[in-house]
């Protein structure tokens, strides 16, 4: 492929052909195709896949290696058949390009320089980076692999949505360009013709907005008026339908003005009227402010902010803490003609995010919950058995809807009053067809009737849902059972489904359940989880459970929360329950606790590749793309987890109205949240943050995120406020109280969480307790008192089984004592139990969990022998990691021999190895603070006290507790007060010293000896 290179937006190279004749030619804006030089389809003859790989090699400015290309496109298969497989794929582009068409350096893979290959997409990049718009605008037929999907790829949805994003965002770009051009020349059809098109890829672009009313407005005449205002009144429609927004003030004005001036024209009274109605409305949305966000323009990438009052109390320290930037939203699926493309909303966007709407006649109800009227259940074989059955079951479904509370029912008496007139006025029996009629006389907006046999002593009912105003079936379901009052809880759960689908809130696979009550207080359970409010989760779950003791799906939730407390004897007795119920498990069960059972069991590939289909076979459940974000999130794919999450977040438009209740999508937040902070990235984390909190004010979750964020950014006294709320909208929850006590820890006010922690001591709750004695042991280590907390972890670990964990933290406390042994012997001793066995698990033992436990366990076994300087040990431990800790669910395991390796460096006076090591052992930007306070080190120890800045600045955004309460937050001032002071910055240095001395007063005389670094004692 002769090449030229080009500099594209991305400022990296895009290799480009020099178009010459008799290329192939590939295709892949839009369609993907293959055309030889002769003009024959090849794609037809190759297979998909291969063809994608084709064009990832292609679209590439960088070679491959041949394990990642494996994983990329077979990473489902094993090793040696995805090997195979890539080879086949190559042999096969050599027999169709040419013997030379793949290039080899070494293991890496890449097309030839030489190959006769022309790319649109390349073409595409080069044109733009030629000023060539016109022709940019020509290549582009549509998103980049548009609905080209990898299945269990990973790594190929986080390369596709990166790439594709960014040749939209070339294709709009040009677009600008090139309607400024045709403006320019007054050619309005084809400018009105680009900027439909540029809408169609920036739904929420002001400029393609104005380009398109002016070229359709521009002749002047009153029907090119009226043609753009039909054009506003669609685009407005469109935006508050799918993305509840409106237009921006440019485009209303210019909407506004259009009105004014054919209304004044000669037309009927009736006419103007109609025309000033739009006026009013256009003048109200370009002057109206806080009714709703406005769409910002698309050439501002990174300006522009809403600021929406989520609450009236407000940060008085943060001005402007509620600005949300408007730049890149995308929130739902875009579905172009004839393909469903799916755009990923960016997060950092948020135009659509709004207050609750002004009570005005423009504003859009929130859609009432469906009516629903039982219309006909046929004798379908005239069984004299099941005569009465015609009534009688539409009796007893109707009752069971009406208690649930999620529907509307139409009483019986009226639907049997409405069909006794039809019958009367047609003088013959009831139809079939006439179920829609009935449903329309009793005003219902749903019509649910059915047929039901009987046979071998078993019912059998097929129902039929259908929308009364459009006759569109909603759903068809079939149920069997031997008990009628059975048959008919079954016929109302499928009902309450389609309901709870039908509208904001969470949007559930079918459960297996046919118990209505127990339905309810499942979806009621879901929601106060997404919300954060847990003890409702653990009372609902538990009344669903106590209403259906073989509900599957509550047992299993039931049950992962039970191992979390560690609560072992509930575990037992809910595993017990949960197998014996397994011969009812639907669909979705068997797959999430197959995919579960993967994960847990350090088998990646199969993992993803199950949560991949999660996705695709219940792709409007939000829990789906939650369980493979999770796991992306797991091996540190945070960028492949941001990019799933996403996707949740375009589920549901209505479930996005700010203060509408439930929220579907709205935990894939916190989930956005979480990834961005484990990026580092602070502003992305605290816009995602406030963005759930202008959705959902209420949810105690969303403040807490919050706080989070504005605690890693060091605003201390914001993140309190905030995390008081979100404690006050808990309620007595010990969670959140707990985040305060951490940011007060964070803070460096110690006083006050040693006063918290008294206060939580004396409640009577253990939730409270426990996290007292947590807190008070994290606030001992900061104050540098070591065995005062080993002592508390003691009694903690003593009293409650849940705070056994913090036994490795008393150990970490032995180990810097000088107690290595001791901390030793703890440590094997918490892995494998005092009788050298592992303990044993109710439920069950998965080698990935047993992997995880031992590789982070020896981790922190290497870092406390690591000072006696026993290298051989530490290479042993080093080699276990890496060999066990590989089949680890968690990526941080993968990652950890290489923090022994960086103290074996380290012990060697090779600080910049061990550099090396450290960093490659860094999970996340703050990670295992221990890493990133050895890694300062060194670096100071090689005379580069500003890197050692930079690195602490990270280790600060994290809380003290999970991997950050290893290294105790006064530690961390201590490193960074030597590291200012040798970078000559003594007022920062004296600082920093003063935060440790003071912390100090009282403490170890282990601990005081640090103070050493700084010249004193």
């Amino acid at each position: 492929m002769s090449r030229t290179s080009y500099p594209s937006s991305s400022n990296h190279l895009l290799h480009v052909n020099i178009v010459r004749p008799n290329n192939f030619r590939l295709t892949t804006l839009g369609r993907l195709a293959l055309v030889s030089p002769d003009g024959v389809d090849e794609s037809v003859g190759l297979r998909r896949r291969k063809l994608t790989l084709l064009a990832v090699l292609a679209l590439s400015d960088r070679p491959y290696t041949r394990d990642a290309l494996a994983e990329m496109f077979w990473g489902e298969e094993d090793e040696e058949r995805a090997r195979h497989s890539l080879s086949d794929a190559l042999s096969h582009f050599r027999r169709l390009l040419g013997r030379d068409a793949i290039a080899h350096r070494r293991s890496d893979i890449m097309l030839s320089d030489d190959l006769r290959l022309d790319v649109d997409a390349l073409e595409l990049a080069a044109a733009c980076a030629s000023r060539d718009s016109a022709r940019a605008v020509e290549l582009y037929g549509g998103p980049l692999l548009d609905g080209i999907h990898v299945t269990g790829s990973a790594r190929f949805e986080e390369w596709v949505s990166r790439e594709r994003e960014r040749y939209a965002r070339l294709f709009t770009r040009a677009c600008e360009a090139e309607c400024l051009v045709l403006a320019r020349s007054r050619r309005w059809d084809e400018c009105a013709t680009l900027a439909r098109r540029w809408l169609a890829a920036a739904p929420l672009s002001t400029d393609a907005a104005l380009y398109l009313i002016n070229a359709l407005k521009a002749p002047g005449s009153r029907e090119s008026a009226l043609a753009a205002l039909a054009e506003y009144r669609a685009l407005a429609s469109r935006l508050e339908r799918d993305f509840d927004v409106h237009p921006d003030q440019r485009v209303s004005a210019l909407a506004a003005e259009l009105a004014a001036r054919v209304a004044t024209s000669d037309e009927g009274e009736s006419q103007g009227a109609k025309l000033r109605a739009v006026q009013s409305h256009a003048t109200q949305r370009s002057t109206t402010q806080g009714d709703a966000p406005v769409v910002g323009s698309s050439s501002d990438v990174k300006g522009g902010s809403n600021n929406v009052d989520m609450h009236a109390e407000p940060l008085a320290s943060e001005p402007g803490a509620l600005a949300i930037s408007r730049s890149a939203a995308r929130k739902r699926t875009l579905i172009a003609v004839g393909a469903a493309a799916l755009s990923l909303a960016l997060i950092t966007g948020g135009t659509y995010l709004a207050g609750r709407r002004a009570a005005t006649s423009e504003a859009v109800a929130s859609p009432s919950q469906p009516v629903v009227a039982i219309t006909l259940i046929q004798n379908v074989r005239n069984d004299s058995s099941v005569a009465w059955l015609e009534e009688g079951l539409k009796q007893m479904i109707a009752a069971e809807l009406s208690r649930s509370g999620s529907v509307d029912v139409v009483a019986p008496s009226r639907v049997r009053d409405a069909a006794r007139r039809v019958q009367a006025s047609r003088g013959a029996p009831l139809r079939s067809d006439d179920a829609l009629q009935l449903a329309r006389e009793v005003g219902a907006t749903w019509s649910v009737s059915g047929g039901l046999t009987r046979g071998d002593g078993l019912y059998v009912l097929d129902v039929g849902m259908r929308d009364v105003s459009t006759g569109e079936l909603l759903r068809l379901f079939t149920i069997t059972g031997a008990d009628i009052l059975e048959v008919a809880d079954q016929a109302a759960s499928h009902i309450l489904a389609a309901a709870n689908a039908g509208r904001p809130g969470p949007r559930l696979a079918d459960m297996e359940t046919s118990n209505v009550g127990a339905y309810q207080h499942y979806v009621r359970a879901v929601q106060a989880a997404g919300e954060g409010r847990f003890a409702d989760q653990l009372r609902e779950l538990d009344a669903a459970i106590a209403v259906d003791s073989n509900f599957v799906r509550a047992l299993s939730d039931r049950l992962r929360i039970a191992q979390t407390a560690d609560d072992a004897k509930l575990v037992e007795r809910l595993a017990s329950a949960l197998n014996a119920a397994r011969g009812r498990a639907s669909d979705w069960d068997r797959l999430r606790e197959d995919a579960f059972a993967a994960q847990h069991n350090g088998e990646h590939s199969r993992a993803v590749a199950l949560g991949r289909q999660l996705v695709d076979r219940y792709p409007h459940d939000p829990r789906a793309y939650e369980i493979l974000a999770d796991m992306f999130a797991s091996y540190g794919r945070w960028a492949a987890a941001d990019s799933v999450l996403h996707r949740a977040l375009s589920l549901d438009s209505l479930a996005m109205e700010a203060g509408s209740g439930p929220c579907a999508p709205c935990t894939a937040l916190g989930g956005v949240v979480r990834m961005r902070l484990a990026m580092g990235e602070l502003a992305g984390a605290e816009g995602a943050a406030r963005r759930w909190v202008s959705l959902q004010p209420d949810a105690p979750a969303s403040w807490s995120h919050l706080a989070e964020v504005l605690s890693y950014s060091g605003r201390y006294d914001s993140a309190l406020t905030v995390a008081r709320r979100a404690s006050t909208l808990a309620g007595d929850d010990a969670g959140y109280d707990a985040r305060i006590g951490r940011i007060l820890l964070m803070a460096r006010r110690y006083a006050a969480a040693d006063s918290a922690a008294r206060v939580w001591l004396a409640r009577d709750d253990d939730e409270h307790r426990i996290e007292a004695m947590d807190l008070r042991s994290m606030l001992l280590r900061a104050r540098g008192r070591l065995r005062e907390s080993n002592q508390v972890i003691e009694r903690a670990a003593a009293q409650y089984p849940a705070a056994r964990e913090l036994e490795l933290v008393r150990a970490d406390g032995l180990a810097r004592l000088g107690k290595r042994r001791d901390a030793a012997r703890l440590y094997e001793t918490f892995l494998h139990g005092a009788d050298g066995h592992e303990p044993s698990s109710p439920y069950q033992s998965l080698a990935g969990d047993n992997a995880r436990a031992f590789a982070w366990n020896h981790a922190l076994l290497a870092e406390a022998i690591a000072p006696d300087g026993d290298t051989i040990h530490l290479r042993a431990l080093a080699d276990s990691i890496e060999r066990i800790g590989a089949r680890s669910y968690y990526g941080r395991d993968w990652r950890l021999h290489h923090h022994v390796r960086g103290l074996i460096a380290e012990r060697g006076g090779r600080l910049r190895e061990a550099i090396r090591e450290f960093d490659a052992a860094r999970w996340g930007s703050a990670g295992w603070t221990v890493t990133v306070a050895h890694m300062a080190r060194a670096h100071i120890a090689l005379g580069e006290p500003e890197a050692a800045i930079a690195l602490l600045r990270d280790a600060y955004k994290s809380s003290p507790d999970a991997m950050g309460r290893y290294l105790p937050r006064s530690e961390i001032d201590l490193l960074m007060a030597e590291a200012f002071s040798h970078a000559g910055m003594r007022d920062s240095s004296a600082r920093y010293e003063g935060y440790v001395r003071s912390a100090w007063a009282d403490a170890d005389p282990e601990v005081k000896s640090l103070l050493a670094v700084l010249g004193g004692s």
